[in-house]
C-alpha cells in the first residue's frame, strides 16, 4: 500500500467515521476503486479505526473522565453494599444499603456498560460471517441500503426528551444490540446508535453524545481482538509508513469533523445521510458488477 493511499482511506476513514455513514463499508469501497483488495482495506481499518479512537476520546475527554469516576464509585457503593449484606445477616442493627445509581453520570455510566457488553456479544457471534464477507461489495452495498433504511425511519420518528435516568436496562439492551449490527460493513455504528435512540425517545442531545461515547469501548475491544491475530492486522503487509500516516490523519480530520457534526446532528435531518446511503449502496452495486 502506498502513503497516498493510506492518506486517502484515512481522509474517509476520519470523516465517515464522524457521521452516520458507515466508515468501514466506505474504506472498503475507495480501497476498490484505488486498486486495493478488501481483505487488505480492511486489515489498514484496524488501525485507522485508532486514530478515530483518539479524536473521540479528546472530543469528549471531560465526559469519559466523569464516566470513568462514577464506574469506580459504582464499584466501590457495590463493594460497600455487599459488606453491610453480609454485617446485616448476622446483626440485629440493619444498616441501609448505598444507592448506587444515582444521577445522571452513574446512568449514563450503566448504559454505556449495558450496551457495550450486549454489543460484544453479537460482534462475538457474528463475527466470522463478518469477516467471511467484508471481501464482497455486494454485502457492502446491502449494508449501505439497510442503513439508508433505518436512517429514513429515524427521520419519520417524533422527538421526544427522554434523559439517561428514564432509560431502563432493557432500552441500553437494544441499543447495544443495534450497535452489534455494525459489524457487517455498510452498516454504519453511529446510524444504528442514532436510529435505536431516536425510536426509544431520546433527547437529540443525549442521543449524540452517547452515540460517540459507545465507540470508545467498542473500538477498543474490537481492535483487542484483532490483535490476538497477528495475520490480520500485520503492519508489514500494509507498510509502517502508511499504518502511521492514516493513523495520524484519520485523527486529525475526525476531530475536525465531529467538531462541525456534534452540535449539527442533535437538530439536522437523518434524510441527508440516508439519501447519501442508497447513492453509496448503488455505486458498490456497480462497481461489484
Amino acid at each position: 500500500m502506498t502513503v497516498i493511499q493510506a492518506l486517502l482511506l484515512g481522509i474517509i476513514q476520519g470523516i465517515t467515521s464522524a457521521i452516520p455513514v458507515s466508515s468501514s463499508g466506505h474504506v472498503v469501497l475507495a480501497g476498490s476503486w484505488m486498486g486495493l483488495n478488501a481483505d487488505l482495506s480492511m486489515k489498514l481499518l484496524v488501525y485507522l479505526h485508532l486514530g478515530t479512537l483518539a479524536a473521540v476520546i479528546w472530543s469528549f475527554r471531560r465526559e469519559l473522565k466523569k464516566i470513568i469516576r462514577a464506574l469506580i464509585g459504582m464499584i466501590r457503593d457495590i463493594l460497600t453494599d455487599v459488606r453491610i449484606f453480609f454485617r446485616n445477616a448476622v446483626s440485629k442493627e440493619k444498616q441501609r444499603y448505598i444507592p448506587v445509581i444515582q444521577g445522571n453520570v452513574r446512568h449514563a455510566a450503566l448504559f454505556l456498560t449495558v450496551s457495550t457488553c450486549v454489543t460484544a456479544l453479537i460482534g462475538l457471534l457474528f463475527r466470522g460471517a463478518a469477516e467471511s464477507t467484508a471481501s464482497n461489495l455486494l454485502i457492502t452495498a446491502m449494508g449501505f441500503f439497510v442503513t439508508a433504511l433505518l436512517l429514513f425511519v429515524s427521520a419519520y420518528t417524533p422527538g421526544k426528551k427522554r434523559d439517561l435516568t428514564s432509560i431502563s436496562t432493557g432500552q441500553a439492551i437494544i441499543v447495544g444490540a443495534f450497535q452489534g449490527l455494525s459489524v457487517i460493513p455498510g452498516i454504519s455504528r453511529l446510524a444504528m446508535v442514532l436510529t435505536s435512540e431516536d425510536l426509544l425517545g431520546f433527547s437529540r442531545k443525549t442521543a449524540v453524545g452517547c452515540a460517540y461515547m459507545l465507540a470508545v469501548p467498542s473500538v477498543i475491544g474490537a481492535f483487542l481482538m484483532e490483535m490476538r491475530e497477528p495475520g490480520v492486522v500485520s503492519i508489514r503487509e500494509i507498510g509502517v509508513l502508511p499504518v502511521i500516516i492514516g493513523i495520524l490523519v484519520s485523527a486529525f480530520v475526525c476531530l475536525i469533523t465531529i467538531r462541525i457534526m456534534r452540535r449539527r446532528l442533535r437538530s439536522a435531518s437523518r434524510k441527508g445521510f440516508a439519501v447519501y446511503c442508497v447513492a453509496a449502496g448503488i455505486l458498490s452495486v456497480f462497481t461489484y458488477m
